[in-house]
């Protein structure tokens, strides 16, 4: 018997995977078009929004169609404005020597569930990352635990010429979102 917070991951991991199986082919076909359109400046921040939307309805199982991908300008500014501060904080924090990209990446990891939050609750900046700071700190290990996971899943599919990301970015951020899901704000 795994100890309870390894429950939690293998729940995870097991409903992730599960939600990921049984719509792999949209989740495929959404992956794809994403990241046909994502290099595009601009648009890649409300495909990004529609993107994590499409995923999170799925990971709650509601009805998710191809069309989320593209209703993500509502929440355009404060996903533009979240992203452009964590990449000058990215950038910034990377200058640093020895140990400056580390930081800087670990700045990115604490950072994301805040990201999330401004997707679905539209929340302000401020608040977002005082919320992914605060909700990481209260479940280090599992979200730790996630974050690795996830990044490492995302890393194996780039390694297989890109290919294996039509596998591997949704099922990474499935899981991910699975964990947001445990640590919902509560204020929207």
């Amino acid at each position: 018997m795994l100890p309870p917070r390894f429950t939690i991951v293998s729940d995870l991991f097991a409903t992730s995977f599960q939600r990921w199986r049984d719509h792999v082919a949209p989740l495929t076909l959404l992956t794809i078009l994403f990241c046909l359109l994502a290099w595009i400046p601009v648009l890649n921040i409300a495909l990004s929004v529609g993107y994590i939307r499409y995923l999170l309805k799925l990971s709650r199982g509601e009805e998710a169609d191809l069309g989320d991908l593209f209703r993500g300008w509502d929440c355009f500014l404060p996903a533009l404005l979240y992203a452009v501060v964590l990449s000058v904080g990215y950038f910034l924090i990377s200058l640093l020597p020895v140990f400056g990209v580390l930081l800087a990446t670990l700045l990115v990891l604490v950072t994301l569930p805040g990201y999330v939050a401004v997707v679905e609750n539209r929340m302000d900046v401020t608040t977002a990352f005082r919320w992914s700071t605060e909700t990481l700190r209260s479940d280090p290990l599992n979200w730790g635990i996630i974050l690795i996971s996830c990044s490492f899943l995302f890393s194996l599919g780039a390694l297989f010429f890109g290919l294996g990301l039509l596998i591997t970015l949704p099922l990474a951020t499935l899981i991910f979102i699975c964990q947001y899901l445990r640590h919902q704000p509560d204020w929207y």
